[in-house]
């Protein structure tokens, strides 16, 4: 089995063994009903699931979102970041007909990207106090590393950016929406090799920003990043559904794109220190667990 694939509704969940030797399970869940349109660039649905959840789900409509989403839900998992469970979901021909807004968007029956939807989490919008202490604080760092290695402007957008509690009554971070990665999610082979070379810094989210004190901060997820392995970033992209209508090269493309960032994001975040607010120092000072 590779590192990435998946079975068909009513087949056995399917296990994926990484590189760094971690086991996700994974099953494909069903769509039983199409709740509510949300708002969004993609139009996306939450849909009612045969496991008994709910996931905010995505469709392509011309565009790459759905591959975009996979592609950076499956990296965050690899770095260990704390982001919402994400599945493929089965859309039958059953749940489109019954929905005037699947049908009119002109949905599609197939596997699509999911993201479970998580209960009572709020967005930093509705946050008052100036600073906040929050339990997972020390993998922020990590997604500043994964938002540069797959060039995401988007983290920045204060939506993007949650907050849930934990069973311990804590607050936990959660980040969300991958859509605008790979230079966005109308890239073609043409930008994916225009701008892989990049040495601009994407713009940080200010909460994340302030928990970077040095070189250190980065580190655990650095060395992933330099790390990972080219036969994993194949095995991910040829576990894309057939319905999403990736093409061989245009897969070859994604990956030449992460083996090029890989060997530049340290450099990017050392050349940006100035946009860290409580960065103290070049050393490995103070080094998170990640």
């Amino acid at each position: 089995m590779g590192f990435y694939s998946w079975r068909r509704p009513n087949e056995a969940p399917w296990q994926a063994r990484r590189p760094d030797g971690k086991v996700e399970r994974h099953l494909v869940v069903t769509a039983v009903r199409d709740l509510q349109t949300r708002r969004g660039s993609s139009r996306p649905h939450t849909l009612e699931c045969d496991d008994g959840r709910v996931y905010l789900v995505k469709f392509s409509a011309g565009s790459r979102t759905e591959v975009n989403e996979y592609v950076g839900h499956r990296l965050a998992n690899y770095l260990g970041l704390p982001v919402p469970p994400s599945e493929l979901v089965f859309v039958p021909r059953s749940v489109i007909d019954a929905s005037d807004r699947l049908r009119m968007q002109g949905v599609q029956p197939g596997l699509h990207q999911g993201t479970l939807m998580l209960e009572g989490c709020v967005n930093f919008r509705n946050i008052r106090a100036p600073s906040l202490s929050i339990d997972n604080a020390h993998l922020l760092p990590g997604l500043v590393v994964l938002d540069n290695f797959v060039v995401n402007p988007d983290r920045n957008n204060t939506d993007n950016n949650l907050l849930v509690i934990n069973p311990s009554g804590l607050l936990e971070y959660r980040g969300i929406d991958f859509d605008e990665i790979l230079a966005g999610p109308k890239w073609t082979v043409g930008t994916l090799g225009l701008i892989k070379g990049s040495l601009s810094m994407v713009p940080v989210f200010r909460f994340i920003a302030l928990s970077v004190r040095s070189v250190g901060s980065f580190s655990p997820w650095l060395e992933k990043v330099e790390s990972i392995p080219e036969a994993f970033l194949q095995e991910m992209l040829s576990g894309a559904p057939e319905e999403w209508q990736v093409k061989e090269n245009e897969k070859a493309a994604i990956a030449d794109f992460l083996l090029t960032r890989r060997t530049l994001v340290r450099g990017i975040l050392l050349a940006n220190r100035s946009r860290f607010p409580n960065w103290v120092g070049d050393g490995e000072d103070a080094e998170p667990r990640a």
